[in-house]
């Protein structure tokens, strides 16, 4: 038992040692980078300032998408039982839209380079379609309609075009507010 509480101890201490090094080296690395405000917030200007309504739409469509989920989670087992599957589908159901949300990142974080407004209108399209599908697939009786229309939603997702218009948008200080107001 004395043995086990040697090595315990030793293990102890180089943890110890382990940690006081990160922590200088995390010190140090902070203390090389600084942030100058006054320089990012002259490329901020009150000329370059996104709109209120600018900023509204982006809002809206963050708070359209993520209302989704709250939608479609509690509720897609369900579907997917009345529309003769197993209620185990209401995984797929759920995961279709993260699935084609994560390649449509891709695709919007080139498109965003030129434009938010295209690919903000082309996101839309693709939620509003998407919806309507998953929507009418009960009447229709198509388990199909519905991944098809949450494969649509997922590339309606346009919290990657909305986060980049944020960080476009904003100087540091302000993205926090400016995406939860």
């Amino acid at each position: 038992l004395g043995i086990i509480m040697q090595h315990i101890e030793i293990s102890r201490k180089k943890l110890d040692t382990a940690v006081t090094l990160q922590e200088l080296l995390a010190g140090q690395m902070a203390d090389n980078i600084s942030y100058n405000d006054d320089e990012t917030s002259k490329v901020f200007d009150q000329e370059n300032r996104p709109s209120a309504i600018s900023n509204l739409l982006n809002l809206m469509s963050t708070f359209l998408y993520m209302t989704n989920y709250y939608i479609i989670a509690p509720t897609s087992g369900t579907y997917a039982e009345k529309l003769g599957g197993a209620p185990a589908l209401a995984g797929i159901i759920i995961g279709m839209t993260p699935i084609a949300a994560l390649v449509s990142t891709v695709l919007y974080s080139w498109w965003t380079s030129y434009s938010y407004k295209n690919a903000l209108i082309f996101a839309s399209i693709c939620s509003a379609i998407g919806n309507l599908m998953y929507a009418l697939a009960l009447p229709f009786n198509s388990l199909n309609m519905v991944l098809l229309g949450r494969l649509l939603n997922g590339f309606g997702s346009a919290r990657s075009i909305n986060r980049r218009y944020i960080a476009d948008s904003f100087p540091n200080n302000e993205r926090t507010s400016a995406s939860a107001a």
